[in-house]
């Protein structure tokens, strides 16, 4: 799975009654035509996409999505997320853990005791963060690269002074929760963001 065929996927999943068409995916993830008529044609070859309705197959196109979505690589830092905010700028920080997926609508408790996890937009931005404070302290908030280039926000709940950084959409923060077999599984099945995935 390339970062443009998970755009495609992710693109599908947020209007799942909605065709796939390149045209139209191609503008909204910021992609070129062709890149993205070539993810949409392996799409249908495999039966995640319906080669006449052009419909995402749902449930699965979420769950194989899931299976395939990065989540390795995350740095800890000795900062909370304000004082990462302070650092690099709440725009260069998306926030995607449980905190995220709660205002999205997720039933998680005790979801201020974690640690806060957030997508940065470069490895640019990655490498700063990594020179922060001492990495004997305690993590208080992990970072990675965003997966994909196009990465999609909650839009009701923006950046504001008191939270610059921005929330990510409801179905990246399930995607990112799905990794987790386990819990992050049920939690998805139990939230019902993902239409055809539930218990």
């Amino acid at each position: 799975w390339t970062a443009v065929g998970l755009e495609v996927a992710l693109a599908s999943l947020l209007d799942p009654e909605q065709p796939v068409r390149t045209r139209n995916t191609a503008r909204l993830i910021g992609r070129s035509s062709a890149a993205t008529h070539e993810q949409v044609t392996r799409f249908v070859s495999v039966g995640l996409i319906g080669p006449t309705t052009k419909l995402p197959l749902m449930p699965e196109m979420f769950w194989e999505t899931a299976a395939h979505w990065p989540d390795d690589g995350w740095v800890g830092l000795p900062l909370n997320i304000d004082e990462v905010a302070e650092r690099v700028g709440g725009d260069a920080l998306t926030r995607v853990d449980e905190r995220a997926a709660t205002l999205g609508g997720a039933r998680i408790p005790a979801v201020g005791d974690l640690p806060a996890r957030c997508y940065v937009r470069s490895e640019q931005v990655l490498r700063r963060l990594r020179g922060l404070g001492d990495r004997s302290l305690p993590t208080l908030s992990w970072v990675r690269v965003a997966p994909v280039r196009w990465l999609p926000e909650n839009t009701e709940h923006p950046p504001t002074s008191t939270h610059p950084w921005k929330v990510a959409h409801p179905v990246v923060c399930a995607l990112r929760l799905a990794v987790d077999p386990a819990r992050g599984r049920e939690i998805v099945e139990g939230w019902g963001v993902v239409p055809g995935v539930h218990r």
